[in-house]
């Protein structure tokens, strides 16, 4: 079975993808700081590695068994984009 990194993926588009990618078959494995918090997964999380932690200093631990990385790792909010 793939394995596929979203990084991001506790985010708006992130939180999306990963329920289209674990009803297509995928394993999924989260990578995100959760500044926000983990809502947007907590239906969802025994059905995929949610792994905390800041995308600049990702460990290849993390990457260990990846066959696919969707990178959406970024801040969106108004703010942000000023």
């Amino acid at each position: 079975m793939i394995r596929v990194l979203v990084t991001g993926g506790a985010g708006y588009i992130g939180s999306v993808l990963v329920r289209k990618l674990l009803k297509q078959g995928y394993r999924v494995r989260v990578y995100d700081q959760l500044i926000f918090g983990d809502f947007s997964l907590r239906e969802i999380k025994n059905q995929i590695e949610l792994v905390k932690g800041d995308i600049r200093k990702i460990s290849l631990q993390s990457l260990s068994g990846v066959d696919a990385i969707i990178h959406l790792a970024g801040f969106s909010t108004e703010p942000t984009s000023q």
